[in-house]
């Protein structure tokens, strides 16, 4: 008997390797945006849901889960207005979408707290391979990992996407960081969230840079900023070394590989020294670390007018695409206040210089686009949908064993939140389908145990034995 309940104990359930399979599928299949990706994801989470259902039973309790009924309130919604609109099929984004969000949260729901930290754990690691393709295709000019844009040169990862890639990064790099807060000793979180961080930076997305330091702020918050800047410090430092010695390949025209490369290493090594305190002879490893730091830092200098090129680019609010297409979003949402012209209806159109006319598939906000193609009665859905979210992982502090845990996933969240209304994020599966287990690693299994054990605080059946009994 007890060989069989270790055996049980060491194995992951189906449900579990299902949902790893899915992530994965959708973050190196340029994040599941294409039908054939998006077909895998489906039957991926169909078998997932099937798998739970066989080994847990009836999911009735998280089926009353309030974001589930929110996510199926929203879909019906966007049903009915593709259906009065006389094309049913063009709900199809939205139902899917919903529906994959749905499964995730239940079927995260459903699972214990060793199977759900394995979960995040192998969502980290599928992040970080993606951020490291990213850093790769920069330092080497590989597209469609890295892609030219105007002078420099962004991290696309396996997402193929700048700002789709700070979208998934940046959620999961505020989760790696609260997980290192309850472990500030561990180097392998401290390397992981070193090479997510970098990944992130060398997007130069700016709406991922600013729901970064909105999801930090947050998190500072929740953890308090000692355990903050105990936990992000050396992560934090060790991407800064790593992006230094990036930004040659960022704003040249040739590559630097081997300077990167160097960075990268030196970054990682200053990471992991600095988790814990250093003794004598890891002092020599970080004096190493921060001499090839330097080296990495003074060739980024060297960069000729590296910064002032990204500055000139980057670091400007105005595009003229985006805000056009956001004007002619409010414009339809204003002849089309209450319910919207349907999903895939809002021709994003303007007239250009030259007599040219522009057309956008998105608003670059998702706020927007649920307002044009739905209506006040879709954004009212969707507000309700981000508040049930919001209410039921600010209940699950109450019983999540890890506050640091607790505390990434709250931040993770509020920056995908953010990073939504500044581009087309939730049209991307992988960004959903990781923020959705997020939501529901904070309302895993282990609920009841620890509301139960909190609430009754009776001493384990091992300390209730009377002296001389044997367990069996």
């Amino acid at each position: 008997m007890t060989m069989t309940r270790e055996r049980g104990a060491g194995a992951l359930p189906a449900p579990v390797l299902l949902l790893i399979g899915v992530f994965a599928v959708a973050i190196f299949g340029q994040g599941g945006y294409y039908p054939a990706a998006q077909a895998l994801l489906a039957v991926g989470l169909a078998l997932a849901m099937l798998a739970t259902l066989r080994t847990r039973g009836p999911p009735w309790s998280e089926l009353r889960y309030p974001p589930v009924l929110a996510c199926g309130a929203l879909a019906v919604w966007a049903l009915l207005r593709a259906t009065l609109g006389g094309e049913p099929s063009d709900a199809s984004g939205y139902v899917l979408m919903l529906a994959g969000v749905a499964a995730v949260i239940v079927v995260c729901g459903r699972t214990t707290r060793t199977e759900r930290d394995v979960l995040l754990d192998a969502l980290t690691a599928l992040a970080a391979i993606a951020a490291l393709t990213g850093l790769i295709g920069v330092a080497w000019h590989y597209s469609p990992w890295a892609l030219g844009y105007g002078p420099v040169w962004r991290a696309a990862t396996t997402l193929t996407y700048m700002n789709a890639a700070a979208g998934l990064l940046v959620p999961v790099g505020l989760l790696a960081l609260g997980r290192l807060a309850d472990e500030p000793r561990s180097r392998v979180r401290a390397a992981a969230a070193c090479v997510i961080l970098a990944g992130a930076a060398a997007t130069l997305s700016r709406a991922g840079a600013l729901a970064f330091v909105v999801g930090a702020a947050v998190l500072a918050g929740l953890i308090g900023p000692r355990r903050f800047a105990r936990a992000a410090g050396p992560p934090a430092l060790g991407a800064a070394i790593a992006w230094a010695g990036l930004l040659p390949s960022i704003v040249h025209p040739h590559p630097t590989p081997a300077i990167a490369a160097l960075a990268l290493v030196a970054g990682l090594a200053a990471a992991t020294v600095l988790a814990r305190p250093p003794s004598l002879a890891t002092r020599r490893v970080a004096v190493a670390a921060v001499v090839a730091a330097m080296l990495a830092l003074g060739a980024g200098v060297a960069a000729g007018g590296g910064l002032s090129r990204i500055r000139a680019d980057r670091l400007t609010v105005s595009e003229s695409e985006r805000s056009h297409a956001g004007t002619v979003a409010l414009r339809i949402a204003e002849q089309h206040p209450l319910a919207g012209v349907g999903p895939r209806h809002a021709t994003l159109a303007w007239a250009g210089p030259g007599s040219r006319t522009f057309v956008a598939r998105y608003a670059h906000d998702e706020y927007l686009q649920v307002l044009a193609e739905l209506g006040a009665i879709g954004l009212a859905l969707l507000v309700g949908l981000l508040a049930a979210l919001a209410l039921q992982v600010w209940r699950a502090r109450r019983w999540v064993a890890s506050p640091g845990l607790w505390a990434g996933i709250a931040a993770a969240l509020v920056a995908a939140a953010v990073h939504g209304g500044f581009d087309f994020l939730w049209h991307v599966p992988a960004v959903v389908l990781v923020c959705a287990a997020l939501a529901g690693a904070a309302r895993s299994s282990e609920t009841a145990t620890a509301v139960v054990a909190r609430r009754y605080r009776r001493p384990p059946l091992r300390e209730q034995q009377p002296k001389g009994s044997v367990v069996t």
